[in-house]
């Protein structure tokens, strides 16, 4: 939260949409891990303190995206709060059993047409466990990029898009070329071909830009 683009972000952005949203992605991040950490479980951390439960799945996150070598950024850390404060909420209210059964996201409408939910995005782009981390991660990037992030979409255009799509495509090529792993390799460059489809879905997602 020291960034002040994301502090700005949070105080400015996240309605009842966006935050049901961004929940959504988290708890799918949540259950795609789980399948792989054995003690990282929805269910118990939805049980949790809200405060332990960040702390708990803040950890195992990195730990996972250290592992194996992937990049993560500041707002991904404001989703997880976001996540867990809107959990809190359900609680409060005794919804928390009827929100763990609904996995759909509804549509996001705008003008023309009605934008593709985040698990369409996952199908758009990829099935693998690891192209759905790395999108989530593109989702959350902003800081790592000194300012020229998904955030500034929101206030920004087209040239914008562009150019903040071309910073996100030399960085992962340059990972790719430090990386001597065949499978990331791979992983990396069905990332890079899908850079245009990514942004653009989001910021129609996120921004209703690219009218």
């Amino acid at each position: 939260m020291d960034n002040p683009d994301v502090r700005k972000y949070v105080l400015s952005y996240p309605n009842e949409k966006t935050r049901m949203s961004i929940a959504q992605t988290i708890y799918d991040f949540i259950r795609e891990l789980s399948k792989t950490e054995p003690d990282f479980n929805i269910n118990n951390l939805l049980d949790m303190d809200g405060i332990a439960a960040r702390e708990k799945t803040w950890s195992v996150i990195m730990s996972y995206i250290e592992r194996e070598k992937y990049r993560t950024a500041g707002l991904l850390k404001v989703y997880i709060k976001i996540f867990y404060d809107y959990v809190h909420e359900l609680r409060r209210d005794n919804q928390v059993v009827l929100w763990k059964r609904r996995h759909q996201v509804p549509k996001i409408k705008t003008k023309k047409t009605e934008v593709p939910d985040h698990q369409q995005i996952y199908r758009l782009v990829d099935t693998t466990t690891h192209l759905r981390i790395q999108t989530i991660i593109i989702l959350s990037y902003s800081s790592g990029l000194k300012g020229a992030g998904i955030i500034n979409l929101r206030v920004g255009d087209l040239r914008e898009a562009i150019e903040f799509k071309e910073k996100l495509r030399k960085e992962f090529v340059e990972e790719k070329n430090n990386t001597e792993d065949p499978e990331a390799q791979r992983d990396l460059d069905k990332t890079i071909n899908n850079l245009p489809l990514i942004i653009k879905i989001t910021a129609e997602i996120y921004f209703k830009r690219f009218r």
